[in-house]
């Protein structure tokens, strides 16, 4: 999606109630245009975040499209799966160029910084998705959160920012594509691989989960820096915001709208099935297993 379509710096760039901030006391005490401003850091971040993940697990796709054994019309699902996620990186790095300006003149990421060490780690991974398959759940719970995200912003109760909201629309409508893929190559991948492999993994999901996609940690602290560097006003109450929302990793309510059977019910019920995943249970609240007899 190419357009020179100016940015409305006057809208919310993504819905209130899936930023971090909204879950604490804080949100209150910062008026109507900071909030704005800091729901539109988010919403870049939020951007950052999908570019981060679509790039890193781009070489899990491309493993596929090399395997002799794979059926052929999943090889041709996962070969358009790929063309899709390039096109959606593009897509999300345009618009943020046009709405991030100067934040984005050095690179793609500026909220989302990962260490050289464990990008190193996560790309080994990536390349050997039949020794480490924990990364077709980790793909399968993103996909899926995205498409319950992407409802979110069309359902939204205050206007949405037409370029961040047709991105996710097109975002969107690929992605239950990309959910059905994720689990044809969960059946054709875990069923086959060794079950002290698959406990190893479970373990490496726990921890990926735990580091990188639970509570804020670097990145939501980031934000509210950079919306009190541009809002000088608020300096005084940037440690107070830094506070709230480390705090979230305490908050129950919080840890369950991360991951739950709302934003993603068919990854749960999938480990539901699979009773070496109900480990995740210890660093997803918002996960109880229910055991069907």
């Amino acid at each position: 999606m190419k357009t020179t379509h100016a940015i409305d710096l006057s809208l919310w760039f993504m819905p209130q109630a899936l930023t971090a901030l909204s879950f604490t006391s804080e949100y209150g005490r910062i008026n109507d245009s900071q909030r704005l401003r800091y729901n539109q850091l988010h919403g870049l971040y939020l951007n950052e975040q999908t570019m981060f993940f679509e790039k890193t697990l781009a070489p899990v796709l491309a493993y596929f499209l090399k395997q002799s054994g794979i059926p052929e019309g999943l090889c041709e699902r996962v070969r358009e799966f790929a063309r899709e996620e390039h096109r959606h990186t593009a897509m999300f790095r345009e618009l943020n160029r046009r709405a991030g300006g100067s934040i984005y003149e050095y690179g793609d990421f500026h909220f989302v910084r990962i260490s050289h060490a464990a990008k190193r780690l996560l790309h080994s991974v990536a390349v050997r998705p039949r020794l480490f398959p924990f990364v077709l759940w980790l793909m399968h719970l993103q996909e899926e959160r995205a498409l319950y995200f992407g409802r979110q912003f069309i359902e939204c109760e205050h206007p949405i920012e037409p370029s961040f909201l047709k991105t996710q629309q097109i975002h969107m409508a690929d992605e239950a594509h990309h959910v059905s893929c994720d689990k044809e190559l969960l059946d054709w991948v875990w069923p086959r691989t060794n079950f002290l492999v698959r406990y190893f993994n479970v373990r490496l999901l726990v921890w990926l989960m735990r580091e990188f996609f639970g509570p804020p940690k670097r990145a939501q602290i980031l934000i509210v820096s950079r919306l009190a560097t541009e809002l000088p006003e608020l300096q005084s109450r940037l440690p107070a915001l830094k506070r709230a929302l480390l705090a979230l990793g305490d908050d129950q309510r919080f840890l369950r709208s991360i991951y739950s059977r709302e934003n993603v019910p068919e990854a749960f019920s999938r480990f539901d099935r699979t009773p070496e995943l109900w480990a995740v249970a210890r660093v997803l609240p918002g996960y109880v297993p229910q055991i069907t007899t």
